[in-house]
């Protein structure tokens, strides 16, 4: 695409000029702006266009089951553990993340969880066949 990777010199700042101004100034502006009346997270914001359809929010992360059986994903601006299960402990898997849909699978493309996730909680649980889900 063109795009290339440029340093500048350790201890230089005068290099980096204009990025430092940028953010005085942006710095400055946000200062003067009246204070949030909450820290909540609010959804991400989406184009207003008449017939206009937004995808799916689809991300793939790789990981590794921790000691505990879970592996974490970061869901509505905060951090959500699934309960993979124990057995796959240390096992590298992907997380398919699609708006509130969730599934893990290993290398081989095997299944091993698959969760609705539950803004209101922070661990979930997996979807099991005849429990509401």
């Amino acid at each position: 695409m063109g795009i290339g990777l440029k340093h500048s010199r350790p201890y230089h700042p005068q290099t980096c000029g204009k990025v430092e101004r940028f953010h005085q100034t942006l710095k400055r502006w946000l200062a003067k702006q009246p204070r949030a009346s909450t820290i909540a997270a609010l959804p991400k914001a989406h184009p207003r266009r008449l017939g206009l359809v937004v995808p799916a929010h689809y991300r793939v992360r790789r990981d590794r089951i921790d000691k505990a059986g879970k592996v974490t994903l970061r869901y509505k601006s905060q951090l959500r553990h699934l309960g993979v299960g124990r057995r796959y402990i240390g096992t590298r898997v992907l997380v398919l993340a699609a708006d509130d849909h969730a599934r893990v699978i290993n290398d081989d493309g095997e299944l091993l969880a698959e969760f609705t996730l539950d803004a209101a909680k922070t661990y979930q649980t997996q979807n099991r066949p005849g429990h509401g889900t």
